[in-house]
């Protein structure tokens, strides 16, 4: 998001409503970020079985990768463009459009939920609606990530941010893995896998 609009899911949803969902994909592709963020997931879901949901799926770059883990997955995004790209990549997908602040499902739904470059882009004051979203439904895993660096954030700012991350995530969720991405600029940013115990 661009260092005028001042991070908030509203603003987020803006940005990316305004922008075509084939622009997006074409600008991002061929970093270098993308395809270590690609190894990263998939390294994590590895071990894992059952349901996933991924919000915002956006164009659906994830999902060959969880048929191909064969994990039964559904996205969600709030962006009809983006929904309808990946519908036209991926026309077997289940894709619903849908709110990350009031998702539709029932508690523990999903055996895993990912949630991939959208909690940077929130205030400090949305993150423990949207987490708590994200805990709600699912059964055992949730994999989020986190930037440090980003347009929307100071260095101090976005470290505070990790931590009200961190903080919202309650027992019986623990940390079991965290891994450091680095992006082109050198900035890092955090995969982490939250797991209930």
């Amino acid at each position: 998001m661009k260092k005028k609009l001042p991070p908030s899911l509203d603003n987020a949803r803006q940005y990316y409503g305004q922008r075509a969902a084939d622009v997006y994909e074409e600008r991002r592709v061929q970093k270098t970020k993308w395809k270590l963020e690609y190894e990263c997931l998939e390294s994590m879901l590895q071990p894992m079985r059952g349901r996933v949901l991924d919000v915002p799926v956006g164009t659906g770059r994830f999902l060959q990768m969880y048929k191909d883990l064969r994990l039964e997955a559904v996205g969600v995004d709030y962006n009809l463009p983006m929904l309808e790209l990946a519908r036209t990549k991926y026309p077997d997908a289940v894709l619903e459009q849908g709110d990350i602040t009031k998702l539709q499902y029932a508690d523990g739904a999903f055996d895993t939920v990912v949630c991939v470059r959208l909690l940077h882009l929130v205030t400090s004051r949305e993150v423990p609606q949207i987490l708590g979203e994200l805990l709600r439904v699912a059964r055992q895993d949730v994999i989020v990530t986190i930037h440090l660096g980003d347009a929307a954030y100071s260095r101090g700012r976005s470290q505070v941010h990790v931590r009200n991350v961190l903080d919202c995530v309650q027992s019986p969720w623990v940390m079991s893995k965290c891994e450091l991405i680095m992006n082109e600029k050198g900035m890092p940013y955090y995969m982490i896998h939250f797991r209930r115990q």
